[in-house]
């Protein structure tokens, strides 16, 4: 099997397979093994899910900090998941102290990134002015994007 020869976009869609019981029955345990041996190889998309894991408690016991060390990581590498992830953990304080500034900073990178969650996050930051000032007109924009 692919995934077992280190193949990893194959890995990512294994521990997607575990994760959601597509062709072997749900292991959450066994989804995050997969997700996190692929991490280490720095894999962007592996690293996020990794994070995600540690952040919902699945497969793993619960760690928001591990969970943003891990979307930090996704985030650095581009992925637009990892940077709408990091921009909720800092809207909520989630792992990281609150801070509505950095929180609109990631959004902005995801939606940058295609993100289509991040684009209605920072019309969102805009319209209630969360970490950036009120701009009814960016409002619209962003949610011209989503479409």
């Amino acid at each position: 099997m692919a995934a077992d020869q280190g193949n990893i976009e194959a890995m990512n869609s294994l521990g997607l397979c575990y994760s959601k019981g597509i062709g072997a029955p749900k292991d959450n345990q066994k989804a995050f093994d997969v997700y996190l041996k692929a991490a280490g190889n720095g894999n962007p998309e592996a690293l996020f899910w990794v994070g995600t894991c540690y952040q919902n408690g699945t497969g793993v016991p619960r760690d928001e900090r591990k969970a943003v060390e891990y979307y930090f990581k996704a985030a650095e590498s581009g992925n637009a998941d990892a940077q709408n992830a990091l921009g909720f953990c800092y809207n909520k304080g989630i792992g990281v102290p609150r801070d509505d500034k950095k929180s609109f900073e990631y959004y902005q990178k995801a939606a940058e990134n295609g993100c289509s969650p991040a684009m209605y996050n920072v019309s969102i930051c805009y319209k209630k002015g969360i970490g950036i000032q009120r701009d009814e007109r960016k409002v619209l924009e962003y949610y011209q994007k989503m479409k």
